[in-house]
């Protein structure tokens, strides 16, 4: 295509040249006819000669310029054909190679997936394996655990029975210590209560007739009352303690006995909450009286109302009273006194061998031999308060120490424990 361009450029260049030839030889001739002007025509021809030479001169440069563009251009679409040409091989060829590859791949893949297939197959297969030996495992679990859900249930129900058995023999061992605790402490506030007249009651002064009349007649109250307390009339005991402590020639100790026949009568008939409140009328009316047999029924109430606190559950308000008594009364010589004072070391010393202590108890029970003047072994190895601690060993060493050896080695060999 670039060669048929230049070929007719070229053309066009000497079709100039003939027509410029053609005009001259016109020229020529007309100069012929006119001879006058012959050198100026032929200066006008050299002039136009020169002219129409640089013009097919610069027409050369001008064709060898653009035969060199052409040139370039051609070398350059060559060139481009060229690369186009290899661009095109290299790309067809990456495309191959990509194919081969991507080929070569898809097959590895392919290979690759199906063994990953089997192994996963086969590992399926494995895992159920696995699961049907383990259903089949947990079946024979299952039915063993039936089985033996099954004797647990019975072994529960027959435990529960037995557990229903020892709560019921429980509770009624618990009710019946109650019951004996309970009895243990009236016995101890009726023993506390027997305090002879003939100890206690001085003669009054008789200063006339009607005097002695109502003498007798508080002697003739005195003897009922004895004989009420004996028939354990307490609705007799508590009427007959009321004339006493109104009667004009009752004495203070009389007085004093008689409001505390009314609180222990109060107790039998009302309650235990009535019966408190009669001891604390008591105390708070004789407490500050300094006559050792006053003092005697004060502290009979202070002991006997600590009992009946023990009874109502108040065990703080009991201990309380216990210490009144120690504090009060525990430097008094007179032997009755004494003895409550020891009475109220024995109550707490029993308290806490309930609670299962047995250091505090035996300190306890050394003061209560204090005040007493002697151990009674009977008194303890026949208290459910001690059954606690009875068969300790600190506990039975003290009560060898204490001169119990015989009745520990018969409690022992009759397997109380």
């Amino acid at each position: 295509m670039n060669f048929l361009r230049i070929r007719t450029m070229k053309f066009a260049s000497a079709a100039l040249l003939f027509i410029f030839l053609l005009e001259f030889y016109g020229a020529a001739a007309s100069a012929q006819f006119r001879p006058a002007d012959t050198a100026d025509n032929t200066q006008i021809i050299v002039n136009r000669l020169a002219s129409m030479e640089r013009e097919n001169t610069n027409l050369i440069r001008e064709l060898d310029q653009r035969n060199q563009q052409i040139t370039l251009l051609n070398i350059k679409e060559e060139v481009s054909d060229s690369s186009h040409s290899r661009l095109e091989i290299i790309i067809g060829t990456f495309g191959i190679l990509i194919t081969l590859l991507v080929l070569a791949f898809g097959f590895r893949t392919a290979q690759a997936a199906s063994q990953a297939a089997r192994a996963e197959l086969a590992d399926r297969r494995s895992e159920l394996d696995g699961i049907m030996a383990a259903a089949a495992e947990a079946r024979r679990a299952a039915e063993v655990a039936s089985t033996a859900a099954q004797r647990a249930a019975e072994s529960a129900a027959l435990a529960a029975t037995q557990a229903d058995e020892h709560a019921t023999l429980a509770a009624q061992r618990a009710a019946e210590a109650s019951e004996q605790m309970s009895a243990l402490r009236e016995a101890a506030k009726a023993a506390t209560a027997s305090i002879e007249a003939a100890e206690t009651v001085a003669e009054p002064v008789v200063s006339s007739p009607t005097d002695s009349a109502s003498l007798i007649d508080l002697q003739t109250l005195q003897e009922k009352l004895a004989a009420e307390q004996q028939a354990e009339n307490w609705t007799a005991v508590r009427e007959l303690s009321r004339q006493i402590t109104a009667h004009p020639l009752a004495l203070l100790v009389e007085q004093a006995r008689a409001s505390y026949w009314i609180a222990y009568a109060t107790g039998k008939l009302d309650g235990e909450i009535q019966e408190v409140v009669e001891y604390t009328k008591v105390i708070d009316k004789y407490s500050s009286e300094t006559d050792d047999y006053v003092n005697l029924v004060t502290a009979i109430a202070y002991v006997n109302r600590g009992l009946t606190y023990a009874n109502l559950d108040m065990p703080l308000m009991e201990d309380e009273d216990y210490d009144v008594v120690i504090e009060k009364y525990s430097n008094s010589k007179f032997e009755p006194l004494r003895h409550q004072v020891a009475e109220a070391f024995f109550w707490k010393a029993a308290n806490l061998a309930d609670k299962g202590k047995v250091v505090e108890p035996i300190s306890f029970l050394e003061k209560w031999k204090e005040y007493l003047g002697r151990f009674d072994c009977d008194q303890i190895m026949n208290n459910v308060f001690f059954r606690p601690i009875i068969s300790r060993p600190k506990f039975m060493k003290y009560l060898r120490e204490s001169g119990c050896e015989q009745v520990v080695n018969q409690n022992e060999s009759s397997g109380i424990r």
